[in-house]
């Protein structure tokens, strides 16, 4: 091989070095990374296990009420307004939550 040959092969595998680092660094901080990761921290942070801790609650809440003040054949009806309405509340805590964590966590990947 003659010096030029060498020269340019020499240069062309420096760039394509270079050219691949560089590309996975930038990727890192995409929006569409971020919105990943933010979606990765508020799942974990967030999770719809709430929603179902929130129905268990509601409903055995609405039955012990239910026995209370309407009698004996009221438990059922009580179990399950207060699991639709344990459910509601839940949900909805569970979902701003979500939203705040996703947001806080999305500003985060941004800024770095």
């Amino acid at each position: 091989m003659t010096f030029t040959r060498k020269l340019l092969a020499a240069t062309l595998s420096t760039a394509l070095a270079l050219g691949t680092f560089a590309t996975p660094s930038y990727a890192r901080y995409s929006v569409s990374y971020c919105k990943a990761y933010a979606k990765d921290v508020a799942n974990h942070k967030a999770p719809a296990a709430g929603v179902v801790v929130g129905t268990a609650a509601g409903a055995v809440g609405g039955l012990i009420l239910g026995k209370i003040i309407g009698g004996k054949n009221s438990g059922a009806i009580g179990a399950i307004a207060g699991g639709t309405l344990g459910a509601a509340g839940s949900g909805i805590a569970t979902s701003k939550k979500w939203h705040r964590t996703y947001d806080k966590a999305y500003a985060y990947c941004r800024s770095r």
